[in-house]
């Protein structure tokens, strides 16, 4: 009974640790940047006009 509780135990935790990260700043901030630097990338490959 013991190491049964102490496997769920575990499991909560990673659980709050992914749910941690999937929210975080910081995560956000890097799909963010790399969202950004790919469209760049993407846009100079086809050549766009730079707007202005």
């Amino acid at each position: 009974m013991k190491k049964e509780i102490d496997k769920i135990n575990e499991r909560n935790a990673r659980v709050e640790a992914d749910k941690a990260w999937e929210t975080s700043i910081i995560r956000r901030a890097i799909i963010a940047v790399l969202t950004y630097i790919i469209i760049v990338i993407f846009l100079m490959i086809i050549h766009a006009p730079v707007p202005g």
